[in-house]
Formats: structure tokens, C-alpha cells, sequence
């Protein structure tokens, strides 16, 4: 499970006498999407953090750029993971969804100062629904979230994705986005060896049933 979630970032600014007011602001909006799961209210909320407060949350919590990104990108992996759990029937099936967790990706023999040694890599994905046996979780489903798709960001999940079926043929990869400002032609690129693709975004293109009713369908064959 992550460590640094949403409600992390909204505490942090409720505490601040700088960003108090935000963080109200934040937090009610937080609660509407948290209960509703509406993608409508999630997109306005991480609009929020970056169109309307950007540089009030930075001052408050004395942070970079960076932060407001990690900011939006940690509660998008939340409102998809919120949007599994709630409308998918995992538990009765024994699975589970797991939240940024290391995920075994490479196995095998390696020599080190003349002596075998078994190995294994592990990379951690934004969600994966699967099961756990001992410490292991066994994939089904990986899913990747991006508020933001550009080239470099698109080729990470590639190779991630590409690296996790040399050990996992079977397991079903997943990228979710909201903006997509990498060129068009990579999206047909990244599909031999992304399964599927969904856009979050209530301006342009609203995937959550569709992925959603894929997930069911899946998981359900």
C-alpha cells in the first residue's frame, strides 16, 4: 500500500496557516469524489490542485514542481483503486487489489564471486489485482495511471510492462490516462504490448465503465 496518499497532502495543508483554507477546499471536494466515485468531481478536484491552487499548495507546503504532480498522480491511483474495489466483485472471487506493492518481474541464476545464486527483481506498479501466496502476489491484472502520457513517461511503462510478461505471459496490462501529449502513433506503438488503454478525462473521453465491465469480463472468463 502506499504510504503518501491523498488525504496525506490535504492534512499537511490543513495544518499549514497558509494553506488551511485550500486544504478545506480540498478535503470537501476529496469527500464528494471519495463517496461517489464520480469521475466528474475526481477530474475537478485534481484541477484544483493544478490549475487553480497550484502555487498556494507549493508555498504552503514548501515544495517543487514535482510535488504537485506526485500530488494529482497519487490520487489518481486512489480514485482507480477506489473505483476496482467498489465496483468489481474481487473478494468473492479471493482476489484483491493491490496498491503500489512490489511485483516479481525476473527470476533466475546468477554468479557472484563464483557461486550460483538465485534471483529475483522485483518493480512496483501503481495497482495490481491479483492474489498472494506467502509474500508473493501472483498478478492477473496490472494497471498503470498517468494524469499526463508524454513519450518518456509512455516508454517506462512500456519496458515495465514488456520485462513483467517475460515472467507473466498471461497477465493483463492496463494504462489508464487522462491527458495524452505524447504523439498519436505511439498509443498504436504501446498497444503490442499494452492490452488496454483507457482515457479518464469528463472533457474528452470517459472510459470507467468501459474499463470497468473489461476488468469484470476478465476476470470472470
Amino acid at each position: 500500500m502506499r504510504k503518501a496518499t491523498t488525504e496525506t497532502y490535504i492534512k499537511k495543508l490543513l495544518k499549514s496557516e497558509v494553506g488551511k483554507k485550500i486544504g478545506e477546499i480540498l478535503q470537501e471536494q476529496y469527500k464528494k469524489w471519495k463517496q461517489n466515485l464520480e469521475l466528474k468531481d475526481f477530474y475537478h478536484f485534481i484541477q484544483l490542485i493544478w490549475k487553480k491552487y497550484e502555487k498556494e499548495i507549493m508555498k504552503a507546503l514548501k515544495g517543487e514542481i514535482q510535488l504537485i504532480g506526485q500530488f494529482r498522480a497519487f490520487a489518481f491511483e486512489e480514485y482507480v483503486h477506489d473505483l476496482i474495489l467498489r465496483k468489481t466483485n474481487l473478494k468473492k472471487l479471493g482476489l484483491d487489489v493491490f496498491w503500489n506493492e512490489p511485483i516479481e518481474v525476473w527470476r533466475g541464476i546468477i554468479i557472484d564471486q563464483g557461486k550460483l545464486i538465485e534471483e529475483t527483481y522485483t518493480t512496483q506498479f501503481d495497482l495490481t489485482i491479483g492474489k498472494q501466496q506467502n509474500k508473493t502476489i501472483i498478478p492477473l491484472i496490472v494497471i498503470e495511471t498517468k494524469v499526463d502520457v508524454d513519450a518518456p513517461r509512455l516508454k517506462a511503462v512500456m519496458a515495465n510492462f514488456s520485462l513483467l510478461k517475460t515472467l507473466n505471459p498471461s497477465v493483463f496490462c492496463t494504462l489508464i490516462y487522462i491527458n495524452w501529449n505524447a504523439k498519436k502513433t505511439l498509443k498504436h506503438i504501446a498497444k503490442a504490448v499494452i492490452n488496454n488503454i483507457y482515457q479518464f478525462n469528463p472533457e474528452e473521453k470517459d472510459e470507467t465503465q468501459k474499463f470497468i465491465q473489461d476488468i469484470i469480463n476478465y476476470l470472470t472468463i
